[in-house]
């Protein structure tokens, strides 16, 4: 059961990506960043473009986000300074309801959308595709920040402001979803 009609966190800090085809790991690494610095007050970074190296050489088949959360969970990640990250529980996400709980209880969660050509994730309010809108081959990763009456805020990765997605836009456009919590640092 919801406590909350709407619920927003502040927006993570995004690291940078530049031109980067990187958004998962940037977004993961992100996401993790934060949920050290809201645990322990502490801010850690990560050498994310040698982990992505790795994860793309091991991963196989593997989508890149459940190679890094299995990784996190099972090794854990090193930070700049050396300190090991690890994420004890994670969760995928199938429902607007779950998502929803999973924002007021765990935090914000990761999310991965299908893409089109002509179609945009950089406006205020995200639209369902065209219908003769062509589907890329290619995703894209975000984090969901909270949600309201109509749908969900979000961040994208390499963005510093909020959007909104309906949620009949997100049940059209999300393939997967992601929840990490109870992160470790030692």
């Amino acid at each position: 059961m919801l406590k909350a009609d709407e619920l927003l966190y502040k927006p993570l800090k995004p690291l940078d990506q530049g031109q980067s085809p990187m958004c998962v790991a940037y977004s993961f690494f992100s996401l993790l960043s934060e949920f050290v610095q809201q645990k322990y007050d502490l801010d850690v970074e990560f050498d994310v473009p040698l982990y992505f190296e790795l994860m793309e050489a091991a991963r196989g088949k593997k989508f890149r986000i459940k190679y890094l959360i299995n990784q996190a969970k099972t090794k854990g990640y090193k930070t700049t300074t050396g300190e090991i990250v690890k994420v004890h529980g994670h969760r995928t996400v199938h429902t607007i309801e779950t998502a929803q709980r999973q924002l007021q209880y765990r935090g914000p969660i990761l999310f991965t959308v299908k893409r089109w050509y002509k179609h945009s994730l950089n406006k205020d309010v995200i639209e369902m595709p065209k219908e003769d809108a062509k589907p890329k081959k290619t995703t894209h990763m975000m984090y969901l920040n909270g949600f309201y009456d109509k749908g969900f805020y979000f961040q994208n990765s390499w963005g510093k402001r909020y959007q909104r997605m309906p949620y009949e836009v997100y049940k059209y456009m999300t393939k997967g979803a992601y929840s990490i919590f109870d992160v470790t640092i030692s």
